[in-house]
């Protein structure tokens, strides 16, 4: 059973990520969306049942006077090569809103608790405690 919520999971991220990709607006440029890296940081993480929950505090700059829709990856790639997890990327969700990928950025600075849900692997211990390299993929729902 437990197998089978871990691929579902990984499918659904997959369909996910898919998604986001294909509704990327190439108009925006990357500095209108930013990290603020100063008031951005990584929380702590959950191991439970083969799943790694990562809490991540993130800043995000909205530099535009315009508000904009955007899903965030992060990179976990030390901590796939350290046996942590077995995902190099991660969607992030919102901690409030279990399951919300999307976040609507309004001009100025964007707040969110937000999770990255992962599959477990072999080691309980995470490469460090940085905040991960964060992307952040606009959408256009035109």
């Amino acid at each position: 059973m437990k197998k089978r919520c871990v691929l579902l999971c990984l499918i659904l991220i997959a369909v996910v990520l898919s998604s986001c990709s294909q509704n990327v607006n190439k108009a925006y440029p990357s500095q209108d969306l930013v990290v603020d890296q100063n008031r951005s940081w990584f929380d702590d993480f959950v191991i439970s049942d083969g799943t790694v929950r990562i809490k991540c505090h993130v800043c995000i700059l909205n530099q535009t006077s315009e508000t904009k829709n955007a899903c965030l990856t992060g990179d976990f790639s030390e901590d796939q090569k350290n046996g942590f997890i077995k995902e190099n990327k991660l969607i992030a969700q919102q901690e409030q809103i279990p399951g919300q990928i999307q976040f609507e950025l309004i001009p100025g600075e964007n707040e969110f608790d937000v999770l990255f849900v992962g599959t477990s692997a072999d080691s309980d211990q995470k490469a460090n405690r940085l905040l991960p390299a964060i992307e952040i993929i606009p959408i256009n729902h035109a």
